[in-house]
Order: C-alpha cells, then sequence, then structure tokens
C-alpha cells in the first residue's frame, strides 16, 4: 500500500511437480499479493518464479554470488606453483550427507585406481552426519572441516574441483573455485552449471548417480596436459565474473528505486 518493494528470494528449480502446480494455482493469494519482485539465482528459477505471476521486468537474476575477490586471491597465491606444477588432485568440499553424492565419489574414484595406475588424488573438506562413514583408502584424504582463511594450502595443492550432488539448486562453491582458477567435474543436477561450466572448456559433466559417468570424467581430466588444464583454469576464471559482489549489490538497490 506505500509502495514498497517486497521481494521474494527463491532459489527452487522449476520441475512442474505437483506441489509447483499447486503454488500456481494459490499464488495470487500466497504469492502475487505479497510480493512485487523476485530475486532468483538463475533460470531454472526464474522460469518458476515467472510461472506463480510475477511479473518479467520485475524479476532479477545473480542472488547467490560468491565472495570471488577472496577466491581470486587464492588463485594469484597459487599461480605460480601450479605453473610450475599442476597438482594432480581432485577437490571436493562440501557436507558430508548422502544427497551431496560422497559416496558416488568415492566408490567411482575407488574405482577408477582399480582400473588404471594413476597417481591422482581426492581430497575432501567438510563434516556432517555421514562423517564417521568416511571410506579410507590411501588416495583419498579427509580434512574435515575449515574456515575459508584456512583453505590457502588445499588451493595451493589441489587441482580440479568436483561436485557430485544429487540435488543441488545452485551451488555457490562453483563460482567460489572457479575464481580460484579451478577446472570442474559437476553432476547434471549442479544448478550453478548453466553459469558457470562450459563443457571441454573449463571442465565436464556427468549425470547425478551415475559412478561410470563420473570414473570417464575422471579420466577426461587425467588425459589432459598440464597446458590443457591451465587453459582451463583461465577459462574457469573468466566465468566466474559473470556475476560479481558489485553488481549483486547494484541489483539489490535497484528493487529500492
Amino acid at each position: 500500500k506505500k509502495k514498497i518493494p517486497t521481494v521474494l528470494a527463491i532459489d527452487n528449480q522449476w520441475n512442474g511437480g505437483g506441489k509447483q502446480r499447486l503454488s500456481q494455482i494459490l499464488s495470487p493469494i500466497l504469492i502475487k499479493r505479497n510480493f512485487t519482485h523476485a530475486w532468483v539465482p538463475g533460470n531454472k528459477q526464474f522460469e518458476f518464479v515467472k510461472r506463480l505471476g510475477i511479473s518479467v521486468k520485475n524479476i532479477k537474476k545473480g542472488f547467490y554470488v560468491a565472495d570471488t575477490n577472496l577466491f581470486s586471491d587464492y588463485y594469484q597465491e597459487s599461480k605460480k606453483i601450479k605453473l610450475k606444477k599442476f597438482p594432480k588432485r581432485f577437490l571436493y568440499v562440501g557436507r558430508y550427507v548422502n544427497h551431496k553424492g560422497i559416496y558416488d565419489l568415492w566408490n567411482a574414484f575407488v574405482k577408477l585406481h582399480d582400473e588404471i595406475n594413476t597417481e591422482w588424488e581426492l581430497w575432501c573438506i567438510g563434516a556432517g552426519e555421514e562423517y564417521s562413514n568416511k571410506i579410507s583408502h590411501p588416495k583419498i584424504k579427509h580434512f574435515g572441516f575449515l574456515q575459508p582463511d584456512e583453505f590457502s594450502d588445499i588451493i595451493k595443492g589441489t587441482g580440479v574441483y568436483i561436485l557430485p550432488s544429487h540435488f543441488e539448486p545452485w551451488g555457490v562453491s562453483v563460482q567460489e573455485f572457479i575464481a580460484a582458477g579451478y577446472p570442474i567435474l559437476l553432476s547434471s543436477e549442479i544448478g550453478s552449471s548453466e553459469s558457470f561450466l562450459i563443457e571441454n572448456e573449463n571442465g565436464y559433466s556427468f549425470n547425478s548417480k551415475d559412478i561410470d559417468g563420473m570414473v570417464n570424467s575422471f579420466k577426461k581430466i587425467i588425459s589432459l596436459s598440464e597446458k590443457e588444464l591451465i587453459n582451463m583454469q583461465l577459462k574457469s576464471i573468466q566465468l566466474s565474473l559473470s556475476i560479481t559482489t558489485q553488481e549483486w549489490s547494484d541489483s539489490l538497490m535497484m528493487f529500492k528505486l
């Protein structure tokens, strides 16, 4: 009534399920009369709020953003080390819960080593209800939970980021690690892949829960030369700048106008 913008912020992807269809029907009562605008991470969320009846001109993307300055600094710190010798280590950062695909990840990595002789390792950062059930393998290391300011040595020592989630509406960590100069491996369920992964240019994708598909993605990375991996690094950094904290702030202020 006072012409004050009210902003709906969600990361739910449009999937056409029963609950979402019901939300369309109830939107005039629950959504449209309470919210004038919407702020969402990407295209699938944009489609959802558009179907809820929010005017397209009042929907903005880019709601989730990484601290690209912090992770760009990590890249600068690790740049010379990786140019000299690219670290043959994959990195997972996330909670130790089943829907993050951690068991798929570990099983795929063990299968990789059963099939080929490789010096590549897997480093895992995080904590959660499944931490006590973590796999034990000579090429897999678990570091537990770390604060962002403790990542410097980890980033210097690892080369490729992997996120194998069964469901991930967006995944800010993807932008964080491409800003730090990582080629990436992402499951098909990572929402932010639409903005931060270009197949064959800065990484590869695999179907969620597909162990063999993940193994093949590992093999693609392992087959690359150091020069090709460095080129993927540079492409990742370029893609990480598609949304910055300054642009996030600018979008927020535009809701006020």
